[in-house]
């Protein structure tokens, strides 16, 4: 199938004439059918002349998929927290905030932290989208439409796979002293911590990414990411839970799970042989809803194995991620860790406000004027690439040759560039 895309075929057939070949391409159509033919063609060389349908096809004994208990017999040790019912944000003062960024791979968020109260008194989120720039100004647009807009803006931070490129055009508009950019490991470590002193392990799982934070007195002293495999991930569900009929959105799996009497064994597997196990476990008519809710504790063993790996798990595992809306992916946990598991009033949101919470205490927002967060929009990123890094100083002999990645921006009509990477702290 993936041969009918004309650039595909165009990158095999450049290939093909530096070595001296040539494409052969089949006719319209016949891409997808190739192999059948093929196979067709082999039986007829070896078994010629006709036989029997019966003598051809035999049963197929069905497989065997063992069974787990019930998701819903965790959910006693699942405790998901309320938010504390949000004050009106009064015309005639309106507070300081800082805007915590969270740019993510698969979706963005935005957190509001009220500077005196130190609580987030607004959230936002939405999709990516490959746009992080794009994500980051459609969510600021949000912000000012809002109550929330009038709002005195006094600092900004930003976390994420986006945070370079965005905390790069938010310095632009708003100063470097103004912003405060952080990886997303300490965010979330901060945020966690702020909802729950007690907190020794977080479990992250996001859309396409996946991450584990050992904390020890609020401080993080081991952490993993996984970002080669999405088996531990919140597309892993999504993708999988497409396959059903009668599911239309994602949260439509986590009751479906939920109502199980079990869950199917599926193992851990990549999306590509999941599809393989689930195939395997309707043919030996296992329910619908014990393969969904299979695929909830699919994700956690895919997440303990891959991505915690031998590491310890503490007391208490926060669970963050939008994922973890749902609250069969935090029963799966409990289940298979034992421990207590607490999930966030929003858990997509916990970044933002980790990185709202440390820009607050790194960035001097006393006495500072407030921000025109309608600036951000105007902003714009002009280019983006890499140069190698040709510097012998500090890292002997003929340098490390470090990738570094340049942005341009533009405000206002005055380009700014900004680069960073690199082994040493020359970017």
């Amino acid at each position: 199938g993936v041969t009918r895309s004309r650039r595909v075929r165009e990158h095999f057939r450049k290939f093909l004439e530096r070595s001296g070949m040539s494409l052969l391409e089949p006719d319209e159509g016949e891409q997808l059918v190739l192999e059948a033919v093929g196979c067709a063609v082999h039986a007829a060389e070896m078994r010629p002349g006709a036989r029997a349908l019966e003598d051809l096809i035999r049963e197929i004994e069905a497989a065997r998929i063992a069974s787990v208990p019930a998701l819903q017999g965790a959910l006693p040790r699942v405790k998901r927290m309320t938010a504390p019912p949000a004050k009106p944000i009064r015309e005639d003062a309106p507070p300081a905030v800082v805007l915590g960024f969270d740019i993510g791979s698969t979706g963005s968020k935005v957190v509001a932290l009220d500077l005196a109260r130190r609580e987030p008194i607004w959230e936002g989120y939405g999709r990516t989208s490959g746009d992080p720039v794009g994500a980051a100004q459609a969510l600021m647009r949000e912000f000012l439409k809002g109550p929330a807009g009038r709002c005195r803006i006094r600092a900004f931070g930003a976390t994420g796979s986006g945070r370079e490129i965005v905390g790069s055009l938010l310095a632009v508009c708003y100063g470097t002293e103004s912003v405060f950019v952080l990886n997303e490991i300490a965010a979330h470590a901060k945020g966690a911590h702020h909802y729950d002193g007690r907190v020794d392990t977080i479990f992250e799982i996001g859309g396409q990414d996946a991450k584990y934070v050992r904390l020890e007195s609020g401080r993080v002293v081991d952490a993993a990411m996984n970002e080669a495999c999405s088996a531990g991930t919140g597309s892993f569900i999504e993708e999988q839970g497409g396959r059903f009929d009668g599911v239309s959105h994602v949260a439509q799996l986590g009751q479906i799970a939920l109502g199980s009497q079990a869950s199917a064994a599926l193992g851990q597997h990549c999306s590509i042989f999941m599809a393989e196990v689930i195939d395997e476990a309707v043919a030996a008519n296992v329910p619908r809803d014990q393969i969904i809710a299979g695929l909830y504790e699919s994700v956690i063993q895919n997440y303990l194995n891959r991505v915690k790996g031998s590491r310890s798990v503490g007391d208490v595992i926060f669970c963050q991620g939008m994922p973890f809306a749902s609250d069969a992916l935090a029963a799966a946990v409990a289940r298979q860790t034992g421990a207590e598991v607490i999930v966030p009033p929003s858990p997509g949101t916990v970044g933002a406000l980790g990185i709202a919470l440390l820009a607050a205490e790194k960035v001097q927002t006393d006495g500072a004027p407030a921000m025109d967060g309608a600036r951000f929009l105007g902003a714009q990123v002009e280019s983006k690439d890499q140069f190698v890094c040709k510097s012998t100083s500090g890292c002997g002999g003929s340098g490390n040759r470090c990738r570094i990645d340049r942005l341009t921006t533009r405000l206002e009509g005055e380009k700014r560039r900004f680069t960073w990477g690199g082994s040493c702290s020359l970017y």
